[in-house]
């Protein structure tokens, strides 16, 4: 049963079943107030209502089940014989943390203080954040603390494009947050936004601010040699400034793995670009993988995958791909793996990989760092050869992919310091251990060369460092690395002049170098056979270095431009 409290405006006192109009018949009782309620109920707020003011008499259910359910109403009509109250006037319902307004304010309340269906309600949840707005509602109400039904839901764009969603479950969890489902058919044609498709379930929760999609994603796009496939996700989604999650779990609508990056294929299909697609085949290398967020930037009709920092400041660290929809080119930077079997020679790259899906044209930027295990005092000689060659060219230490190259390499603390250090010095104080490799090219690019099978390097070639000794230098070069089933082939050749050279080729377990240089040659044939050979680990392919010939290294220079 549900009883009637008045506010008496003239005592300034709320009287239980005191009626200051009554108009009777024989069969039901007309109840009139017109006292507006100066306090709100106990758990609600004067901002949440938004100049909502409660008048008339406020009835209270005394039904163990409903927790004290209230309400207000001005006009009601008690039905003796059905005993059943007609209420009109009832601006809201509080119940859980939802304030819900009955259609034209009508309630009805049956036996056992049974309140009727509310058809075309409206719902705000919760009545402190006021974040969701359900309409069209139908409702059934339970008690204090317990409401369910369903209704309609507007999804607004970035473009304020309205969408509505109509969410056939809500009701309260166990925490008395109001809660919401839904379903998106895959024939809705429904969109996130101009550059995102959607299909899958809704979720709506009080307390936070946006929706959760809980589905399959489908980016937007004219690239015809990026197939467009689905992906799953789940995460809130600001239609304004919309994230959504990729990560190693990612998958399409048969449960496949998908990825965002560039691959390398032993076949002809070379470099290609995933963009959350599956890979051409599982054995396929990874370049480059990019996870975290995917994101359009609509200024530069860009899709971008990476990390919320990286995506909102390039200057940060981790691994980065994007995909332009008006020129079809995919972009990426970080670490660059060129998935090279080199046995014990390590390389360890980073920098930038642009790729043009029309014509399949890659080109890398990268700053490489080549380790081995060589006789230092012959790499002492180069290094010293270099820096006595003043006509050559110093190495840009200011350019952006050696920057992002050594972030990526050393961390970005470190590295800012050290390219502080660079633009003011024209070197680092101290070569981070980092560093200490063999070889180290500040500016190295390469092309993908998909008839030979090889990363073929054009352009002058940046030099850092050799072992521990800087050099910051540019010199006339060539370096490739062979893709080949029986063992890849590296080849390096730096250029002082045409009359100072040195080379170094690398196959199965065996590097062989020689110079124009005398000394460095004779360096190499006075180390003892014994001493040339690096310690191999279990399962590591043995290594030994030697001299080499000089109709190695013509014939290398021959073949590189053929």
């Amino acid at each position: 049963m549900f009883v009637a409290v008045f506010f008496d405006p003239q005592t300034g006192e709320w009287e239980k079943n005191v009626l200051p109009v009554v108009a009777m018949d024989k069969e039901d009782i007309e109840l009139n107030a017109s006292g507006k309620n100066p306090n709100l109920p106990a758990d609600s707020t004067e901002n949440a209502l938004d100049e909502v003011k409660l008048e008339g008499a406020q009835f209270i259910s005394v039904h163990p089940e409903q927790d004290s359910l209230t309400f207000f109403s001005s006009k009601a009509n008690f039905d003796i014989k059905k005993k059943i109250i007609s209420a009109e006037e009832v601006k809201y319902i509080n119940v859980a943390d939802a304030m819900i307004y009955p259609d034209s304010g009508k309630v009805v309340i049956l036996k056992q203080a049974k309140m009727n269906t509310l058809h075309n309600a409206k719902v705000v949840a919760s009545y402190v954040t006021q974040n969701h707005h359900i309409y069209g509602s139908t409702i059934n109400i339970f008690g204090k603390r317990k409401y369910a039904g369903s209704g309609n839901i507007d999804y607004v764009d970035e473009l304020a494009g309205i969408q509505t969603i109509y969410l056939d479950n809500i009701g309260v969890d166990t925490t008395g947050q109001t809660y919401a489902t839904g379903q998106i058919s895959d024939t809705a044609k429904f969109k996130l936004s101009p550059f995102y498709e959607y299909q899958g379930k809704i979720k709506l929760f009080a307390n936070n601010e946006f929706l959760t999609f809980d589905g399959r994603g489908r980016i937007i796009h004219d690239c015809n040699l990026i197939s467009r496939d689905w992906f799953t996700f789940e995460s809130q989604i600001n239609p304004n400034d919309i994230y959504i999650p990729i990560d190693t779990n990612t998958i399409d609508i048969f449960k496949n793995p998908l990825y965002a990056g560039i691959y390398s294929s032993p076949d002809s299909l070379g470099i290609y670009t995933s963009f959350i697609n599956n890979k051409k085949n599982y054995s396929n290398l990874e370049v480059i993988r990019a996870t975290g967020f995917l994101h359009y930037d609509k200024e530069n009709s860009e899709y971008k995958i990476s990390n919320k920092d990286k995506l909102q400041e390039m200057s940060f660290g981790g691994n980065y791909l994007s995909l332009n929809t008006k020129d079809c080119k995919a972009y990426a930077e970080g670490k660059i793996n060129l998935s090279a079997d080199l046995g014990q020679v390590e390389i360890n790259s980073a920098g930038v990989v642009n790729q043009n899906l029309i014509d399949n044209d890659v080109v890398f930027d990268l700053v490489m760092l080549i380790d081995f295990f060589f006789e230092e005092n012959a790499l002492r000689n180069i290094s010293k050869k270099l820096q006595q060659a003043s006509e050559l060219d110093p190495a840009k230490l200011d350019r952006p992919t050696f920057e992002k190259g050594l972030r990526e390499v050393i961390g970005k603390t470190e590295a800012d310091k050290l390219i502080a250090q660079a633009n003011l010095y024209g070197e680092f104080k101290k070569l981070p251990e980092e560093l200490k490799k063999a070889l180290v090219f500040n500016d190295v690019k390469f092309k993908w060369d998909d008839v030979n099978k090889r990363y073929k390097s054009f352009s002058k070639i940046g030099i850092s460092n050799i072992g521990k000794e800087q050099v910051n230098k540019y010199v006339e070069g060539k370096i490739e690395i062979v893709k080949k089933r029986s063992g890849d082939i590296l080849n390096i050749y730096l250029e002082i002049d045409k009359n100072n050279w040195y080379f170094f080729n690398y196959t199965r377990g065996m590097m062989q170098a020689i110079s124009s240089d005398a000394d460095f040659n004779t360096i190499i044939q006075e180390v003892k056979p014994d001493k040339r050979k690096a310690k191999a680990e279990k399962g590591q392919e043995p290594y030994q270095f030697m001299y080499s010939s000089d109709k190695k290294k013509i014939d290398f220079l021959r073949k590189f431009d053929e």
